[in-house]
């Protein structure tokens, strides 16, 4: 008996020695990978991962081969046989990753027509981003962002050309969201978004008007077949943000739906020291105190290779100001801090209803019908009233897509509805104290009987379009041509069309784009009308039309390491701008402008798990009228970051950022005196940050950083003009983030 007992214990162990069993997954995500194949070389044993990443197979070999697209191949060396956890790193770029944003069809980014760059979502939370003004600040090279005095005040340019000139959406939609003359970007939830996809160009023929200089497309996260996703993450960067994120998403069945919220909040900061002297003088701060919160939620529902589905966004952003008030009427000692007299509310909702069918093996039909409304509040504290203006929006966009042979063909049309309205306060912004005793109150104000439109509450217009696009193959050459036919109520009839040329090469990729843009002016750059005490801003309804001519060559490989460079002349033709006369904004057309530069993308992993990204922008934005520079532009922009894997559960990382002075002008025309005053030279600036990322286990990890390590601070911070940086200096950096994946039972 004693015998048999051991030869049963040396069966099993010979049994269970001829047997590999473990998971693959990612070394950075630690998600497992789907699709891996795993294989012992030079035999016919092998396996393919499941959805959660495992693999069983029977082989007494000691080491296996793995293998996946996207990541790099390995040999493993087996030294116990079962509950083996392998993980796998990312190759420097996925050239079978799908982008969809340059031609509006699936396309690996290696057959991709139209240059694009990705952003990938390990990427954003590498950065320690909170919003998108610092991921495309962190990321993109060509993006400016200058700072008014007291954070009410922001321009933000991508190659010379302001956000109003850049298509923003959130998968394939527009986003409408306007503050300040720019975009209003913390409207999107970046921990919400899978990866970002980059355009340069003119690319209007695809999207319409808006997209003059390029499309930046924000591709939100979807949940695996029958899986569930709970996150908690918090972050910490005193004094610039502080936040929090809970959200939970499942797909179950033919069903899958996500609900989240985010949280921002920040208690301001000044670069300079505060001075009071007198009641009534307002608190002013480089970056003021605020708050917003986000809202997401979605649901869908598949049925016979359709989808059908739902997404709801509500936002609500909050901006407190302070002045002092003289209680007693007596010394500087008795003054104390009041809120402010107008308090800034921002509002923005949108809906969006998507419709998406594979009608056959070679057609698909998607639909999406989305409405947007973002609304401006500002609380009057004096007399506890509020003063309403905002943006309407609404958008039907069907877009058929026909495989044949060798030609793709696709049929578009799009409806665009835009309205705005606004009201002025009591004799367009001059306050009146009708009872001549001091106190401003709800009686002595009213709403002015002629709003910033004159007699009318609001302005709408809307905007129709036919547009194709066809791809096919010539001589190996894959040419891409578009024409995009539109009516604008105010504008007539517009033909933008666009020629593109794609050939593979064994070494590297060429492509050339030759393509037209079009912007309308919007309701406000038309018809605002608003006089306050620091200035008029006025529209001009006599503005027309931006258009562009852009133009392209590019290269881009795909060997041991990947880089791409893109050499670009864009002119642009009645571009919209305002010019400063004084305390006066007026909007007008820039009679001839061109841009013209080249961006240098590179990226490499070194030896012993680490990556070199480095990206370079030149950018010559010359206005041919006045002769000079554009306003706020630049010359060269670098980025540059390092990440390495200390251990398989401990990263760091290391970026650097430089960016070269900037002309700027306070007055463009019509100045008076010595106009030389008001035209000065923003500072060059560099700023280095570091952190590092400790994985617990699989689901928690922990990060700590430094961020601007040699505390640069913008030297011009006490002078009354634009800031070429707005950073409170050095900051300690802390993140935590949990996150639990599974899968549900069948």
């Amino acid at each position: 008996m004693k015998y048999l007992f051991i030869l049963l214990v040396l069966i099993n162990g010979s049994i269970c020695s001829s047997f590999i069993q473990g998971q693959i997954v990612d070394i950075d995500s630690k998600n497992p990978i789907q699709g891996a194949n795993v294989f012992v070389e030079e035999s016919s044993v092998g396996s393919v991962t499941d959805e959660h990443g495992m693999f069983f197979l029977k082989s007494e070999s000691s080491k296996i081969n793995i293998s996946h697209i996207g990541y790099i191949d390995i040999e493993y060396n087996i030294v116990n046989k079962t509950n083996l956890i392998i993980l796998l790193e990312p190759s420097v770029i996925n050239s079978e990753e799908l982008v969809v944003t340059g031609t509006r069809t699936l396309k690996t980014f290696k057959d991709s027509p139209v240059l694009t760059r990705i952003i990938s979502n390990q990427e954003i939370k590498d950065s320690q981003s909170r919003d998108l003004y610092d991921v495309m600040d962190e990321i993109f090279p060509g993006y400016q962002k200058l700072k008014g005095q007291h954070a009410m005040s922001n321009e933000i340019r991508f190659n010379g050309l302001g956000t109003k000139s850049i298509l923003f959406m959130i998968d394939g939609q527009k986003i409408n969201a306007e503050y300040s003359g720019n975009m209003d970007l913390s409207v999107v939830d970046i921990n919400s978004i899978d990866k970002i996809e980059y355009v340069d160009g003119a690319i209007s023929t695809l999207y319409g008007s808006g997209a003059m200089g390029g499309a930046v497309n924000i591709i939100t996260k979807k949940t695996k077949k029958n899986s569930y996703d709970l996150n908690v993450n918090l972050f910490s960067n005193t004094p610039s943000v502080n936040s929090g994120h809970l959200s939970y998403s499942r797909n179950f069945h033919n069903l899958d739906g996500s609900v989240s919220i985010t949280f921002n909040q920040s208690d301001g900061f000044d670069l300079k020291e505060l001075e009071y002297n007198n009641d009534n003088d307002q608190i002013q701060k480089h970056q003021e105190e605020f708050s917003n919160i986000i809202l997401n939620g979605n649901i869908g529902f598949s049925f016979d290779n359709s989808r059908l589905g739902i997404n709801h966004k509500r936002y609500s952003s909050s901006i407190n100001t302070y002045k002092m008030d003289d209680m007693g009427g007596g010394p500087l000692a008795e003054l104390s801090i009041v809120p402010d007299f107008e308090l800034p509310r921002n509002y923005d909702t949108q809906t969006s209803f998507k419709f998406n069918s594979k009608i056959s093996s070679s057609v698909s039909l998607d639909y999406c019908f989305t409405v947007e409304n973002y609304e401006k509040k500002y609380e009057y504290t004096g007399y506890g009233e509020h003063l309403w203006s905002g943006s309407y929006s609404d958008s039907h966009t069907l877009i058929i897509n026909k495989n044949l042979a060798n030609m793709e063909f696709l049929f578009g049309l799009d409806v665009v509805n835009d309205k705005y309205k606004s009201y002025n306060i009591d004799g367009n912004g001059d306050w009146v104290d009708s009872n001549e005793n001091g106190v401003i109150d709800a009686g002595d104000l009213g709403i002015d009987e002629f709003s910033i439109f004159d007699d009318s509450n609001s302005k709408q217009t809307s905007l129709r379009s036919i547009f194709i696009n066809n791809e096919w193959l010539v001589n190996s050459v894959s040419v891409t041509s578009g024409l995009r036919y539109q009516h604008h109520d105010a504008y007539d009839n517009h033909f933008i069309p666009m020629v593109s040329l794609y050939k593979k090469f064994d070494k590297y990729k060429f492509r050339s784009t030759w393509s037209q843009g079009f912007r309308a002016p919007n309701l406000k750059e038309l018809y605002y009308q608003w006089d306050h005490p620091g200035g008029v801003v006025m529209g001009n309804s006599n503005l027309q039309p931006e258009e562009s001519e852009y133009f392209s060559v590019s290269l881009e490989s795909f060997k041991d390491f990947y880089y791409s460079v893109n050499i670009y002349h864009n002119s642009l033709k009645n571009m919209i701008n305002y010019i400063t006369s004084g305390d006066s904004h007026t909007y007008t057309n820039f009679e001839k402008v061109s841009l013209k530069g080249f961006n240098i993308f590179y990226k490499r992993k070194l030896s012993g798990n680490g990556e070199l990204t480095f990206s370079y922008n030149y950018l010559d934005a010359h206005d041919h009228v006045l002769n000079a520079r554009l306003n706020g532009s630049n010359f060269h922009n670098l980025n540059t970051k390092l990440t390495y894997f200390l251990l398989d559960n401990l990263k760091t990382r290391l970026s650097f950022k430089y960016s070269s002075p900037k002309k700027y002008a306070e007055c463009v025309q019509n100045c008076g005196g010595d106009s030389s005053d008001d035209i000065f030279e923003l500072s060059a600036f560099s700023l280095v940050d570091f952190s590092l990322r400790y994985d617990l286990s699989k689901s928690i990890s922990a990060t700590l950083g430094v961020n601007n390590l040699f505390d640069y601070k913008d030297p011009n911070a006490t002078s009354e003009q634009f800031l070429t940086l707005v950073n409170p200096g050095r900051t300690i950096v802390f993140g935590f983030d949990y996150n639990l994946r599974g899968f549900n039972e069948e």
